[in-house]
């Protein structure tokens, strides 16, 4: 049976630690700021060691958030196209300024939530939707290829911010025409016919007008 007990934090304010110590098993032990995670944790840890399922989780209580942001810009990003890259670069550096000393396994739903309600004081939904993402996928590619044990993608449990629902602005015709000009340079062939239309009707997002940027 594990054992809950509240302990000081580094702050002051309360936390919780669960400790499990079950034969044949390493001590388990971690802290949680509310005391229904550390029963939630304790319970599933406890469940998998009795089960057979259960699997060493030290590795990544060492190994920092800002670690593996390093690790994935330079293995995954890499693969990415130009923009992407220098979006997850700028979306890293935010990461890495408010959780990136926190190990994999400290980074909780809840934490992961403060981050989310903070930037969005800061910057847009669509910007903090972005930089969640990353985050996302940083803990996917840990679990499935790093092989990092015991840890659960925290941002799968948050609700993600809702983005406005956006105006429709007209655009003058000096506008029409810079978007059909860089239309004509993307990438994707199709965005030119797919824009094309008479000026004096158009009518776009300017989601896809500040793209051109």
């Amino acid at each position: 049976m594990a054992t809950i007990l509240k302990r000081k934090g580094p702050n002051g304010k309360p936390v919780w630690q669960a400790q499990i110590r079950k034969k044949g098993y390493p001590a388990q032990i971690r802290t949680f700021d509310l005391k229904t995670d550390a029963q939630k944790w304790a319970k599933k840890i406890e469940h998998e060691m009795d089960a057979g399922l259960w699997r060493d989780s030290r590795e990544a209580s060492l190994f920092t958030l800002g670690q593996a942001l390093d690790r994935y810009l330079a293995t995954i990003t890499t693969k990415k196209r130009p923009k992407t890259q220098t979006s997850e670069h700028l979306s890293a550096k935010h990461l890495k300024k408010r959780l990136g000393q926190l190990s994999l396994l400290q980074v909780t739903p809840e934490k992961v939530a403060t981050y989310r309600d903070n930037r969005l004081t800061e910057v847009s939904a669509n910007s903090v939707r972005i930089e969640l993402a990353l985050l996302s996928g940083v803990f996917n590619i840990a679990r499935r290829e790093w092989s990092f044990n015991g840890i659960e993608n925290p941002v799968n449990l948050i609700n993600k911010p809702r983005i406005p629902e956006g105006r429709c602005p007209i655009l003058s015709e000096d506008e029409i025409g810079r978007l059909l000009d860089e239309s004509k340079k993307a990438t994707t062939k199709l965005l030119y016919p797919f824009v094309r239309c008479e000026p004096s009707t158009v009518k776009c997002t300017i989601a896809i007008f500040s793209a051109m940027d």
